[in-house]
């Protein structure tokens, strides 16, 4: 037999076939690991200590159930456990309009990938540790929080910062020099945002 694919929890065994077998059972430092009788001819014996040896056994089953002797030995290696990925903390708003909000965060040593998210959805991935977001509505509430990435994990979400939009322009300002100057002579005034000459009236009846 012969150990294949490993996890940081688990490794992979197979071996061949024997023409007698009704199934088989596999053998761990020379503990019985399955339940059932193995039908094919390979297992993966899992819920291991991650960076440790394994010594690896099978016997043939008959249909009466006895067992053959035990296959040549393998040995097989879990690998080390993942370290486990950085929670960015520090989340904050450094900006706000009426249509975009930009956020900073503090950097997590080894982390070159963040993902932002967004009232609980993700809004993008970045490689650096500030984000703004745009094309929101103004006078709105908005839910941020990072997660940081590595070798494809990702790690727990930020704390959840809560920030609102500023109330949007009504679009009716029409200052400019030369109506504030007008203004400033007495010779229009502003009403509504508009400027108007002196002595007229914006009202249609």
């Amino acid at each position: 037999m012969g150990a294949g694919n490993r996890t940081d929890n688990s490794v992979s065994l197979s071996w061949k076939p024997v023409s007698s077998a009704h199934g088989y059972n596999v053998y761990r430092n020379g503990g019985k690991v399955n339940g059932a009788t193995i039908s094919g001819t390979t297992f993966t014996d899992s819920n291991l200590n991650s960076g440790s040896t394994y010594t690896f056994t099978v016997k043939a089953v008959s249909s009466s159930g006895s067992e053959s002797s035990a296959s040549n030995s393998a040995t097989g290696k879990t690998t080390e456990e993942s370290p486990a990925v950085g929670t960015p903390s520090g989340l904050i708003v450094t900006d706000t309009t009426s249509n975009s909000v930009t956020l900073k965060w503090d950097s997590v040593p080894g982390i070159t990938t963040y993902k932002v998210y967004c009232n609980g959805n993700k809004v993008t991935s970045v490689s650096v540790t500030s984000y703004t977001d745009t094309g929101l509505n103004s006078a709105t509430d908005y839910q941020y929080q990072v997660s940081s990435v590595k070798d494809s994990v990702e790690g727990d979400k930020s704390m959840t910062v809560t920030i609102t939009t500023l109330a949007g322009s009504t679009g009716n300002d029409c200052y400019d020099e030369s109506n504030v100057a007008h203004v400033a002579a007495l010779r229009a005034y502003v009403s509504f945002g508009y400027t108007f000459a002196l002595g007229s009236n914006f009202f249609k009846y």
